[in-house]
């Protein structure tokens, strides 16, 4: 078998990171790394469960410190996600802060977050905005310094999966790993569960959304 492989994927909280990394674990039989580095350091990344396997690394911008990421992403191939509508991405990110819920895999789950997230009931700070701008500042700051890696809008692939996850497989030439993890020496192929989709009007959620709708400008 070849050196385990290692595909970073850059992006930002609610940006639909989890469910375009693992529909291409899945596809195409990598592991998913999942948010090891959110409580690791990658300088420990050796010793990671996944490490000696053919990987996506999950890497939020604030996972890592500024004065470390721009040499760690030079390591190896990178994907960057971002997500067009900012405003339902930090609706999203605020109500995950309040509810406490990341992911939603039961039907029962969905049914949960729908019928206890009241309309008018959420309020975001505008100062949980500017943490959040200053993430995708950061986001877009080191993809433009990167030079380097393909640029994926997360509703793009939404729309087309199957073309989008062409595309990243031709960019990276990740066909031999899909054929690959179908050897019998192999580590198998990797089980992975895609989270639910939300369908949540999350405008009617907060009461503020005038406000919010000023601090992004939309």
């Amino acid at each position: 078998m070849e050196e385990p492989y290692r595909l970073g994927l850059v992006s930002t909280s609610r940006s639909g990171s989890t469910y375009f990394r693992r529909w291409l674990c899945q596809k195409y039989g990598l592991w998913d790394s999942a948010s090891w580095l959110k409580t690791n350091p990658y300088e420990k990344i050796a010793e990671a469960p996944f490490a000696n396997k053919h990987h996506i690394l999950k890497i939020l911008t604030h996972y890592i410190p500024t004065e470390k990421i721009y040499g760690v992403l030079k390591e190896f191939d990178t994907v960057w996600l971002y997500r067009k509508d900012t405003l339902k991405q930090f609706l999203s990110h605020v109500t995950r802060m309040r509810t406490k819920v990341n992911l939603v895999y039961k039907e029962e789950e969905v049914s949960f977050l729908y019928n206890n997230i009241e309309d008018n009931s959420l309020v975001a700070e505008h100062s949980e905005y500017i943490t959040f701008r200053n993430r995708l500042e950061h986001f877009w700051d080191l993809f433009y310094s990167s030079k380097s890696g393909t640029l994926v809008e997360y509703e793009r692939f939404v729309e087309d999966p199957l073309y989008v996850g062409w595309e990243i497989m031709e960019d990276y030439n990740l066909e031999w790993i899909m054929w690959e993890s179908m050897e019998p020496e192999s580590h198998g192929w990797p089980k992975v569960r895609l989270p639910l989709k939300l369908d949540i009007d999350y405008e009617k959620k907060f009461k503020n959304i005038s406000e919010i709708k000023e601090w992004i400008d939309v």
